[in-house]
């Protein structure tokens, strides 16, 4: 049976690169998927552009909106697919058989998490995902993770008071706390651009980070921010940490 995919991108007055997402998009070999499209009531020219691809779109939404993650979840509310992939504005799919390779590799799996490219400038650097993920250190590509929808429905959008880290957020209450099955496979099917938000708000970008270790892995990280208490724990308990690297 063929699985349906929900495209998700979400932008605001990036009229300099969104059409690099939406060709991007518009001309994958793979078209078994409904695309929604979240534009934050931009003035910049964005919409327009937007409009030009009207014709593919399934859903376009043009209001404002209370930030990305509030936009996001707009396109969730509004998606059909069995599995959920948000290519946002600016991003793009690697190449025009990104959803083709993507879709052969969906499955039973809730998550199905792949490789991308991270450019900035004429840069770019590998993103491999590990076999084991290990959420604390930091998230896994939001725009290379097939997201099943059924996970939105059971356990809830993205929480909106995070402005950054929300994706991460999803991702560990999924993985450690509800232990959701994932698969991983090295493909590398999208690229993200390194100029957005997480990347340009550090401050904000760490203290939300400091949320979700406190939230998820509080052990851990008491015994990162307390030396005197880590040595004590490895003492009496050897293997933690290299029960935590495998």
């Amino acid at each position: 049976m063929s699985l349906k995919i929900s495209i998700i991108t979400i932008c605001r007055n990036i009229a300099t690169t969104i059409e690099r997402t939406l060709k991007s998009i518009v001309n994958q070999s793979f078209q078994n998927f409904e695309w929604i499209v979240v534009d934050g009531n931009s003035d910049d020219g964005t919409y327009e552009i937007i409009q030009k691809y009207s014709s593919r779109i399934n859903t376009l939404i043009h209001e404002p909106d209370n930030g990305i993650y509030n936009a996001m979840n707009k396109g969730i509310n509004n998606a059909h697919g069995d599995y959920l992939l948000f290519i946002n504005g600016g991003d793009e799919l690697s190449d025009n058989e990104s959803l083709s390779f993507a879709s052969k590799h969906l499955s039973n799996y809730l998550l199905v998490i792949f490789d991308i490219y991270l450019k900035k400038n004429n840069e770019i650097v590998e993103w491999k995902v590990p076999q084991k993920i290990d959420l604390y250190p930091g998230s896994i590509p939001h725009n290379g993770t097939f997201i099943a929808r059924k996970l939105f429905l059971k356990y809830g959008l993205y929480n909106e008071s995070f402005k950054i880290c929300a994706d991460h957020d999803f991702f560990a209450k999924m993985i450690e706390k509800h232990k959701v099955e994932y698969s991983v496979h090295n493909l590398f099917i999208s690229v993200f651009y390194l100029d957005g938000i997480s990347i340009t708000n550090k401050k904000l970008t760490e203290k939300e980070d400091i949320r979700i270790k406190k939230k998820y892995y509080p052990l851990r990280f008491f015994l990162d921010n307390h030396f005197f208490w880590k040595k004590v724990f490895c003492k009496l308990f050897p293997h933690y940490f290299d029960y935590l690297s495998n």
